[in-house]
């Protein structure tokens, strides 16, 4: 048998698919899709006995939403559900709203197995005529909301779109040849969002390519390298005081033997003024032909590596 059958994405292309499975005895293919846009795409490749064609039914979450005719080696498209022969309502994938509350579940609870799934099964039919009342398949779909112990979390469900008006569709009536549970071949796609497939690592998840990283070359002098601010950074604050310390312990130890030097020699003048002081005291205004020196004595500056003299002697 030759049928084909695909979930497409806004582009029409079909979706990629993940963990696909074919069971040849139960005349089923199976697989994963992110869901995305809804539009499915089928074909048949096998040419049937006159007065027989191939038709295609569509569930979604286990409600049955419409049967058409797929005619030989022509792609049909099924989008949208009938509600009338001019108007319909497109089928799109929605939110599932889960509730704590037992009082809100909706009528899914009884065909929860079903829920994220779109069905596709092939039967041979054949036309007896144009049929007279056209049934809306829109009630069979409805927004849900499930219990959260149905342990559904993360999954998505079909809901309907707006009403759209088209021009008017022909709708045959006839008889199908395959019993409802032995359609010749059936397509299942399970629907999930893009994330949830990759946690369940049904979906690969993205390679990370690492940026590209920029090669030096040490003779190329067009982008030096860039120098470190000037300005004090916060980590260098702790650290002024350190040299400052450093430069003390720097300092040469003549100057520092020479600074005592001073200080000593210093000491010893006043304590010679003082002397003096009282000398003069005591020998009051004799004229005993002694010069002295003038009160207080004078001391040079000192000037580095030249010693202090100091002149006391008698003319």
């Amino acid at each position: 048998m030759g049928f084909e059958a695909y979930i497409t994405d806004e582009k029409w292309n079909p979706l990629p698919e993940y963990k696909v499975e074919i069971f040849g005895e139960e005349k089923m293919a199976m697989c994963y899709i992110a869901s995305n846009r809804f539009c499915i795409k089928v074909k048949s490749t096998t040419a049937l006995n006159k007065d027989v064609e191939w038709s295609y039914r569509v569930h979604v979450d286990g409600a049955n939403v419409g049967t058409r005719l797929c005619g030989l080696g022509d792609y049909a498209n099924f989008d949208a559900v009938t509600v009338s022969r001019d108007t319909s309502k497109p089928l799109v994938f929605g939110h599932l709203d889960m509730t704590d509350d037992d009082n809100q579940v909706g009528g899914v609870e009884n065909r929860l197995d079903k829920l994220g799934t779109v069905q596709v099964s092939f039967f041979r039919f054949s036309c007896s005529g144009q049929l007279g009342v056209v049934e809306d398949s829109s009630r069979s779909v409805k927004a849900q909301v499930i219990h959260e112990r149905s342990k559904k979390a993360g999954c998505h469900q079909v809901v309907l779109g707006d009403l759209i008006s088209h021009a008017p569709r022909t709708f045959v009536k006839g008889t199908f040849i395959d019993l409802d549970s032995s359609p010749q071949f059936t397509f299942l796609f399970h629907y999930r969002s893009l994330d949830v497939l990759q946690a369940q690592e049904i979906a690969p998840r993205p390679e990370v390519v690492p940026p590209p990283q920029e090669e030096t070359n040490a003779d190329d002098q067009s982008n030096p390298p860039k120098e470190p601010p000037q300005g004090k950074r916060p980590a260098d604050e702790g650290a002024e005081p350190a040299r400052k310390k450093q430069r003390v312990k720097r300092e040469d130890p003549d100057m520092f033997a020479q600074r005592e030097e001073v200080a000593n020699m210093k000491k010893q003048l006043e304590e010679l003024q003082s002397k003096i002081r009282e000398a003069e005291e005591n020998l009051g205004d004799s004229d005993d032909g002694i010069k002295r020196e003038a009160s207080p004595i004078s001391v040079p500056s000192f000037r580095r590596g030249k010693p202090i003299v100091i002149d006391l002697t008698i003319d």
